[in-house]
Order: structure tokens, then C-alpha cells, then sequence
């Protein structure tokens, strides 16, 4: 009984093992038990280090494996010379433009075959027979890269030429040199470096402006609430708040604008050209002579004004006789007026006191009534006048 146990357990582990085994096979090769493996014929210019068991992708999927490599060096297509019979774990359509490529698995060696069906309106058929390419690899592109004439003079130049810096910095010459020959500059950098190594020592201790702004909270928040300040301002720029914002987005403020403008370059093409007043000061010689005399003629005024001997303002202006005498007359002119408005002299009464005021507009309207007597009596009298003469 134990034994047949032990048999039964030996037995498990082996067909555990052997599904393992065969579940490892089938993730390896891309193969699919459900489905019948479909072996494609392609020929490639050469086999770049591919072999048999490769991995086969079909759009960066992995469906496959390299089921056999055949040289055919006496075939007359140079880019056909290697046959290689692909294994897909399930069929697939090849259309035109499709592309079989040889490529790196990896940087640590090793190739793959990369496969793009295509997207063309012709399908071709199960036995055709594909063509693909060989991408090569970076130690090849840089084979081929050094490889090329071009490229090898440019390596030399720039090989000579770094050459050539080293000697001259040997030398002492240029910046680099005199930095590596000349102990005065030398010593001049090694003090640079330890003045920008004090300023950084200060700045972490907070000191100065910028110890101040990387340090210091609160100097920090400052400058951060001016960013977002400026922040808003440009949001605000942005919309149609404000007269910047208005300027910058109203099409119409944007219109006037431009109507403004185009009115002062009128203006200014006006005034170049002599038109109107201003435009004759510019441009017409007679009417800027005209101007520039009378200038004169004010200046010459302003000079009498400031002598006493060239007239009566002069003489009023310089001379402290003149200006007492003008002083005494306004004081006196103030003192009549006080007079006046506190009713004293006649015309003060007749300004201030009602019953002068009304006895001196009976006066007058008796003087109006006497007028119009006279008026109308002079023809009575004129023939009076007259009979008495004729007779």
C-alpha cells in the first residue's frame, strides 16, 4: 500500500513536471496548441546573426519563431541570398506594403524578426514568398557611420583640432592656457571661486537680498503674492477689465484706437505739408519771420516794462514815486468806496438811502413832465410868433 503511494506521488510530480514543461515550450515559442502553426517562406540580403528559434513579432507581438535558415550564395538577387522559413502560432494576411525586418533584441546581443502586415487593398497570396530588410545594429550604424569617407575626414579635423587647443593651452595661450600656465590668473580664479563660495555661504545663512529671498518666509510670500499679482494682472490684460484690458481685447476701443491714430498721422502729414496755421509755422518762412518778430517785439516790450525812462508803465513799474502815488490812489479809491457803501455824500445817499433815492425820481419825472409841456406848446407859440410879426 505505502508503495503504491509512493507510485502514485512519483507519477504526479512527473506529469506536473512534463505540463510545466510543455506550458514553458509553448510561451517560448509563441506557438498556440489550439491553433495549426503557419510557416511563411521570406528571404533576407543576409542573416545579421539571425538563427533558428528566434523570435518572430508581428506589430511588436511576439507569434513565432524562425523555423529554418538555408544560405543560397549562387542566388543572382544579392538581396535574397538568405531564405528563412518563419513559424507563426496563427495565419496572417500580408498585404502590399508590408515589411519583414531583421533587428536587435537587444543591447546585450541577439536578433528578432520584426513583421508589419500592411495596410494595402491587395491581399497577397498564402505561397508568396516575402522580402524583407536587415536594420543594422548600433556598433554596425557606427561601422558604417566611421566607415564613410565623409565622416572620417570630419573625425580627423575635429581630432586635429582638439589636437591643436591642447598645444596651444600647453603653450599659454588663450584663456584656457593663461588659466593653466599663468599663476597670477590662476591665483585670480581660485579667489573668484572663493568669493562665489562666501556668497553662497551667505545666501544659505540668509544674508543679503538673495539669502533673504531663499531664507526668509515671509520675504518668500511677498514674492509670491507678487507673482500671483502679476498673475491676475495678465488674466485681467487677457479679458475685457480695465482700459489695458479693453485696448488689448475690444475690437471696437481697438477701432477708435486705430481712427486716432490715423487722425494725428493726418495731422502730421497737415503739418509737414503747410497746411493750416501751425503747418504755416513750419513750412512758410514769411509767416515764421512774422512770428519770430513779433517775439521780438514782446521781448522789446518786456524790456521797456523794466526800465523807468522808456514810458509810463516803465516809469510806473521802476520808479517808487510813481508806485506811491498809484498806492495812495487805490487807498484813496477804497477809502470813497467805504464812503459810499456807508452811505455818506450824495452818492453814497443816493446809492443807500431810499428816500433821497425817491425824491430824486420825482425830480426827474417832474423834469420829463416839463419836457413834454415845452413839446407840446411850441407850436402855439411859433404862431403867436408869427401873427404877432404880420401885424
Amino acid at each position: 500500500m505505502e508503495k503504491t503511494r509512493q507510485d502514485l506521488l512519483l507519477g504526479l510530480v512527473f506529469f506536473a513536471a512534463l505540463g510545466i514543461l510543455l506550458w514553458a515550450t509553448i510561451e517560448l515559442t509563441g506557438l498556440s496548441m489550439l491553433q495549426r502553426p503557419t510557416a511563411r517562406e521570406a528571404v533576407f540580403p543576409n542573416a545579421a546573426g539571425l538563427r533558428v528559434g528566434d523570435n518572430v513579432f508581428v506589430l511588436g507581438h511576439r507569434l513565432g519563431q524562425v523555423g529554418a535558415l538555408r544560405l543560397d550564395s549562387h542566388s543572382a538577387d544579392r538581396d535574397a541570398r538568405i531564405r528563412a522559413s518563419l513559424v507563426l502560432g496563427e495565419p496572417i494576411e500580408f498585404r502590399d506594403g508590408y515589411s519583414l525586418v531583421i533587428e536587435p533584441s537587444g543591447l546585450l546581443g541577439g536578433v528578432q524578426v520584426q513583421i508589419d502586415p500592411g495596410k494595402g487593398e491587395t491581399i497577397l497570396a498564402p505561397d508568396a514568398l516575402l522580402r524583407g530588410s536587415v536594420r543594422p545594429g548600433g556598433l554596425d550604424a557606427v561601422g558604417d557611420l566611421l566607415g564613410d569617407g565623409n565622416v572620417q575626414r570630419d573625425v580627423k579635423a575635429i581630432v586635429a583640432g582638439i589636437r591643436e587647443a591642447i598645444d596651444r593651452a600647453n603653450r599659454g595661450e588663450g584663456t584656457l592656457g593663461k588659466l593653466l600656465t599663468d599663476p597670477k590668473l590662476h591665483d585670480e580664479f581660485l579667489a573668484a571661486t572663493s568669493s562665489a563660495k562666501k556668497s553662497l555661504e551667505s545666501i544659505e545663512r540668509g544674508e543679503g537680498v538673495f539669502g533673504r529671498m531663499i531664507g526668509d518666509k515671509s520675504l518668500g510670500d511677498a514674492v509670491a503674492d507678487t507673482v500671483r499679482r502679476i498673475d491676475d494682472l495678465i488674466q485681467k490684460l487677457g479679458s475685457r477689465e480695465g482700459l489695458l484690458g479693453r485696448v488689448i481685447n475690444d475690437p471696437e476701443l481697438a477701432d477708435k484706437a486705430n481712427s486716432i491714430v490715423t487722425d494725428v498721422a493726418a495731422t502730421t502729414a497737415d503739418l509737414r505739408s503747410g497746411r493750416g496755421t501751425i503747418g504755416m509755422l513750419f513750412s512758410d518762412e514769411g509767416v515764421s519771420s512774422r512770428v519770430r518778430s513779433a517775439i521780438a517785439h514782446v521781448d522789446s516790450v518786456s524790456a521797456k516794462l523794466d526800465d523807468p525812462e522808456a514810458g509810463a508803465i516803465g516809469a510806473f513799474v521802476g520808479k517808487a514815486e510813481l508806485r506811491a502815488r498809484a498806492e495812495q490812489i487805490v487807498v484813496d479809491i477804497a477809502d470813497s468806496v467805504a464812503q459810499v457803501r456807508s452811505g455818506q455824500g450824495v452818492l453814497g445817499r443816493l446809492v443807500f438811502d431810499d428816500r433821497m433815492a425817491d425824491q430824486l425820481e420825482r425830480v426827474l419825472n417832474q423834469v420829463s413832465r416839463a419836457i413834454e409841456d415845452a413839446r407840446e406848446a411850441a407850436p402855439v407859440a411859433t404862431f403867436f410868433t408869427v401873427l404877432s410879426g404880420a401885424f
